[in-house]
């Protein structure tokens, strides 16, 4: 009688345990489920500022999947030109943007996303390629604006508009083996090459 006494305490030990668990999981759940809804609203806001600078003609929405961030999302896109939202045709073919646009939706993204994180080191790989200089001007500004200011940002790129924007330029060309030049730009001016 003493063994079915020990294997029913054992087991109501493991139901209550099991409850215990359980009980602690719904709580975390609902805790991550509220903590992403606050970081997707937070980067959503910000990445439709962002757009707003970098894509002017156009109105940008991040929409939900389903009934949590959990379930995806997507972004959507019109003309800005309607006078309010209810008149607006949001679409979400990305595939109907130009290149430019798309990379421009892209960097606001990462932007947006960074803007809510604590990240300190930001390397970026030609960001800027795709778009034509007035683009890359707009990008560059926005990097510089609002990413510089909470840390490091290390980008690759060809282009002059974009580089404008740095605090210094290291130059890396190819003749006769590699040759790395630094420039150190002054504000608004063109930069001062010193070879090393």
């Amino acid at each position: 009688m003493s063994t079915l006494k020990m294997f029913k305490d054992r087991a109501a030990s493991i139901v209550t345990s099991m409850k215990v668990l359980n009980d602690g999981i719904s709580r975390a759940k609902s805790k991550v489920v509220m903590v992403n809804k606050d970081t997707y609203d937070r980067v959503k806001s910000s990445f439709q500022n962002l757009c707003q600078h970098l894509l002017p003609n156009k109105s940008v929405n991040l929409i939900q999947l389903g009934e949590t961030v959990e379930d995806g999302i997507k972004i959507a896109f019109s003309n800005s030109q309607a006078p309010d939202d209810s008149a607006m045709s949001w679409n979400t073919n990305l595939n109907q943007l130009s290149g430019g646009q798309r990379t421009l939706l892209s960097v606001a993204l990462v932007l947006a996303i960074a803007q809510c994180s604590q990240n300190f080191v930001y390397l970026m790989d030609e960001v800027d390629a795709a778009l034509d200089e007035e683009n890359q001007s707009r990008v560059g500004a926005l990097v510089q604006s609002e990413l510089a200011k909470k840390g490091q940002v290390l980008c690759v790129s060809h282009n002059r508009a974009f580089q404008a924007f740095a605090d210094s330029v290291v130059q890396v060309t190819m003749d006769n083996g590699s040759k790395i030049s630094y420039a150190q730009l002054e504000s608004g001016k063109r930069a001062k090459h010193m070879d090393s």
